[in-house]
């Protein structure tokens, strides 16, 4: 078989490679990017348009018909979005339907859905404060709020918000006063901050029953950026669970890495949920199972159980 990747110019992409090549059945990669490529790692290597450009699609199906690609890895959102559109490239990936690529990556209509379809326990207060006044409101209540983007990466953007009498409990949070409020009331929405720890489940799905489940914890803090250079393996049950819900709720199918956190009781509440390949996949090294080859090769594995506790990764500078 052979696997096409996208972002193939990522910093990471050997970690990536690493675990590709040891699936016995992948003959070849190919590495594709919309910037160039300056390192092909033994690779054929192609440029492409932007993930949002118009004619993204046609010209990665051009690459995947010279190329005789039998499976594509997708790396970010927007190559997400528009190749869930279609069905060719759903057929020969881990992608899910158009409509619940654009559910999930819209993170307020994802929060809010949950909530009209009877799983208001899954999710944090939320809100849309279009104004001082409300955002004040939300932080009386909470002492501590995260405005996160309601579209891209969660961590482009974030900001966390605290009272005065949290700062020095959390020194990178902005005050009220600190914070400027977007001008567009819909770019990003407001969300009662989990003081607990933070978890990834990277989870293959089958129409709503989840398959696979490979799952990290993040520890407590604030992720402010990418990508983690350190990660720690986990096999909790109530997030595992939480995935369960979470999956059969939205009716989800191929891979959605699942971010979550504990909310002051313990409860497990949901972040956000990314349709795109994470950076810190390659995990998988810490595990007996390879997860790029449950996703060339889907099965039910469950929740899939770590030989070592942390990863650490090979690789992390850019070349540009």
């Amino acid at each position: 078989m052979n696997v096409l990747v996208t972002c193939g110019g990522s910093g990471i992409i050997v970690d990536v490679l690493t675990q590709l090549r040891r699936i016995t059945d992948v003959d070849s990669i190919v590495l594709v990017d919309a910037d160039e490529i300056d390192f092909d790692h033994g690779c054929a290597v192609a440029r492409v348009p932007p993930g949002s450009a118009a004619g993204y699609a046609e010209a990665l199906r051009a690459i995947v018909d010279r190329y005789n690609v039998g499976f594509v890895l997708v790396a970010s959102d927007e190559e997400s979005l528009a190749l869930s559109q279609c069905e060719w490239a759903r057929r020969i990936s881990h992608l899910d339907t158009f409509e619940n690529t654009s559910l999930v990556l819209d993170k307020y209509r994802l929060h809010a859905t949950l909530r009209t379809r009877g799983e208001a326990d899954l999710v944090p207060d939320c809100r849309l404060c279009r104004s001082r006044d409300e955002l004040a409101a939300m932080l009386e209540q909470h002492g501590s709020v995260v405005a996160r983007p309601i579209q891209g990466r969660g961590s482009k953007g974030l900001a966390h918000i605290v009272s005065d009498h949290l700062r020095r409990e959390f020194p990178l949070g902005r005050s009220l006063t600190e914070y400027p409020i977007p001008a567009d009331g819909d770019a990003a929405f407001y969300a009662a901050y989990l003081p607990g720890d933070k978890y990834s489940a990277d989870c293959l799905f089958d129409r709503g029953t989840l398959l696979a489940c490979m799952m990290r914890n993040n520890g407590p803090s604030v992720k402010y950026r990418p990508p983690t250079v350190q990660a720690a393996t986990a096999i909790d049950p109530d997030v595992h669970a939480f995935a369960v819900r979470i999956g059969g709720a939205l009716g989800l199918s191929g891979f959605h890495q699942i971010e979550c956190g504990r909310a002051a009781d313990g409860a497990v509440k949901l972040i956000e949920i990314n349709p795109r390949l994470d950076a810190t996949l390659p995990i998988t090294q810490c595990y007996a199972e390879n997860f790029y080859e449950i996703l060339l090769h889907p099965r039910a594995v469950g929740l899939m159980q770590p030989r070592t506790r942390l990863f650490r990764r090979f690789f992390t500078s850019y070349s540009k």
